[in-house]
């Protein structure tokens, strides 16, 4: 396993880790008692990925933040999957996102606001985050609670960073009910405060 995670990317072998634990599974159904198979199974586990999780998924080209940032949902559920196996698999997997989007969110909510036009667009990035987050959710992570609960934590550490948050937020609602909904039918309409109200129930009362 050392010399396969030194010359393959991430999914390369995250992949190869698949077809190790297919093959083992199937040797010991040929050749062991099936009493055998579950300790082999967790050896090979143990060391193809438990002891390499924090190299994974920082790997700098192919690891958790490249396959964020470049949207690879496939990837992402491959290491869903594969690293599940570990005890330390998921929590590793769920730290470095938070670091991630915390980062990401604070970029954001921390722009400099000279107007109406830069309170709008601060929100529509969150949206566009929030949305980004959903989708890697139930596309990749397979709507997983423990991940739910790291990016509702980390949305709310981000909106409630900003004591102007609210108002950003009240600004684009009273925006789009002005202007920017004007043609749109009651399902767009709705859609649009929905999001906004999404935003609106991470902030402390």
């Amino acid at each position: 396993s050392q010399q396969a995670i030194t010359s393959e990317s991430c999914p390369s072998y995250l992949r190869l880790v698949q077809s190790s634990l297919e093959e083992e599974s199937r040797m010991v159904d040929i050749y062991l008692f099936k009493t055998s198979k579950a300790k082999i199974v967790s050896k090979v586990e143990q060391e193809m990925i438990a002891k390499q999780v924090d190299i994974l998924i920082n790997m700098e080209s192919s690891g958790l933040l490249h396959q964020l940032k470049s949207r690879h949902l496939e990837n992402l559920e491959l290491m869903y999957a594969t690293l599940r196996r570990a005890s330390n698999g998921h929590p590793s997997m769920i730290g470095l996102l938070k670091e991630h989007m915390t980062e990401t969110g604070y970029k954001i909510i921390r722009q400099k606001v000279g107007g109406v036009a830069d309170s709008i667009q601060v929100v529509r990035q969150l949206i566009e985050e929030r949305a980004l987050c959903d989708r890697i959710l139930s596309g990749s992570f397979h709507a997983d609670k423990s991940f739910s609960n790291g990016i509702q934590s980390c949305f709310e550490q981000v909106l409630n960073s900003n004591p102007a948050t609210p108002e950003y937020l009240s600004v684009f609602l009273d925006s789009n009910l002005k202007k920017d909904l004007k043609g749109k039918s009651d399902e767009e309409v709705e859609l649009v405060i929905d999001k906004v109200m999404t935003l609106f129930r991470y902030l402390n009362e």
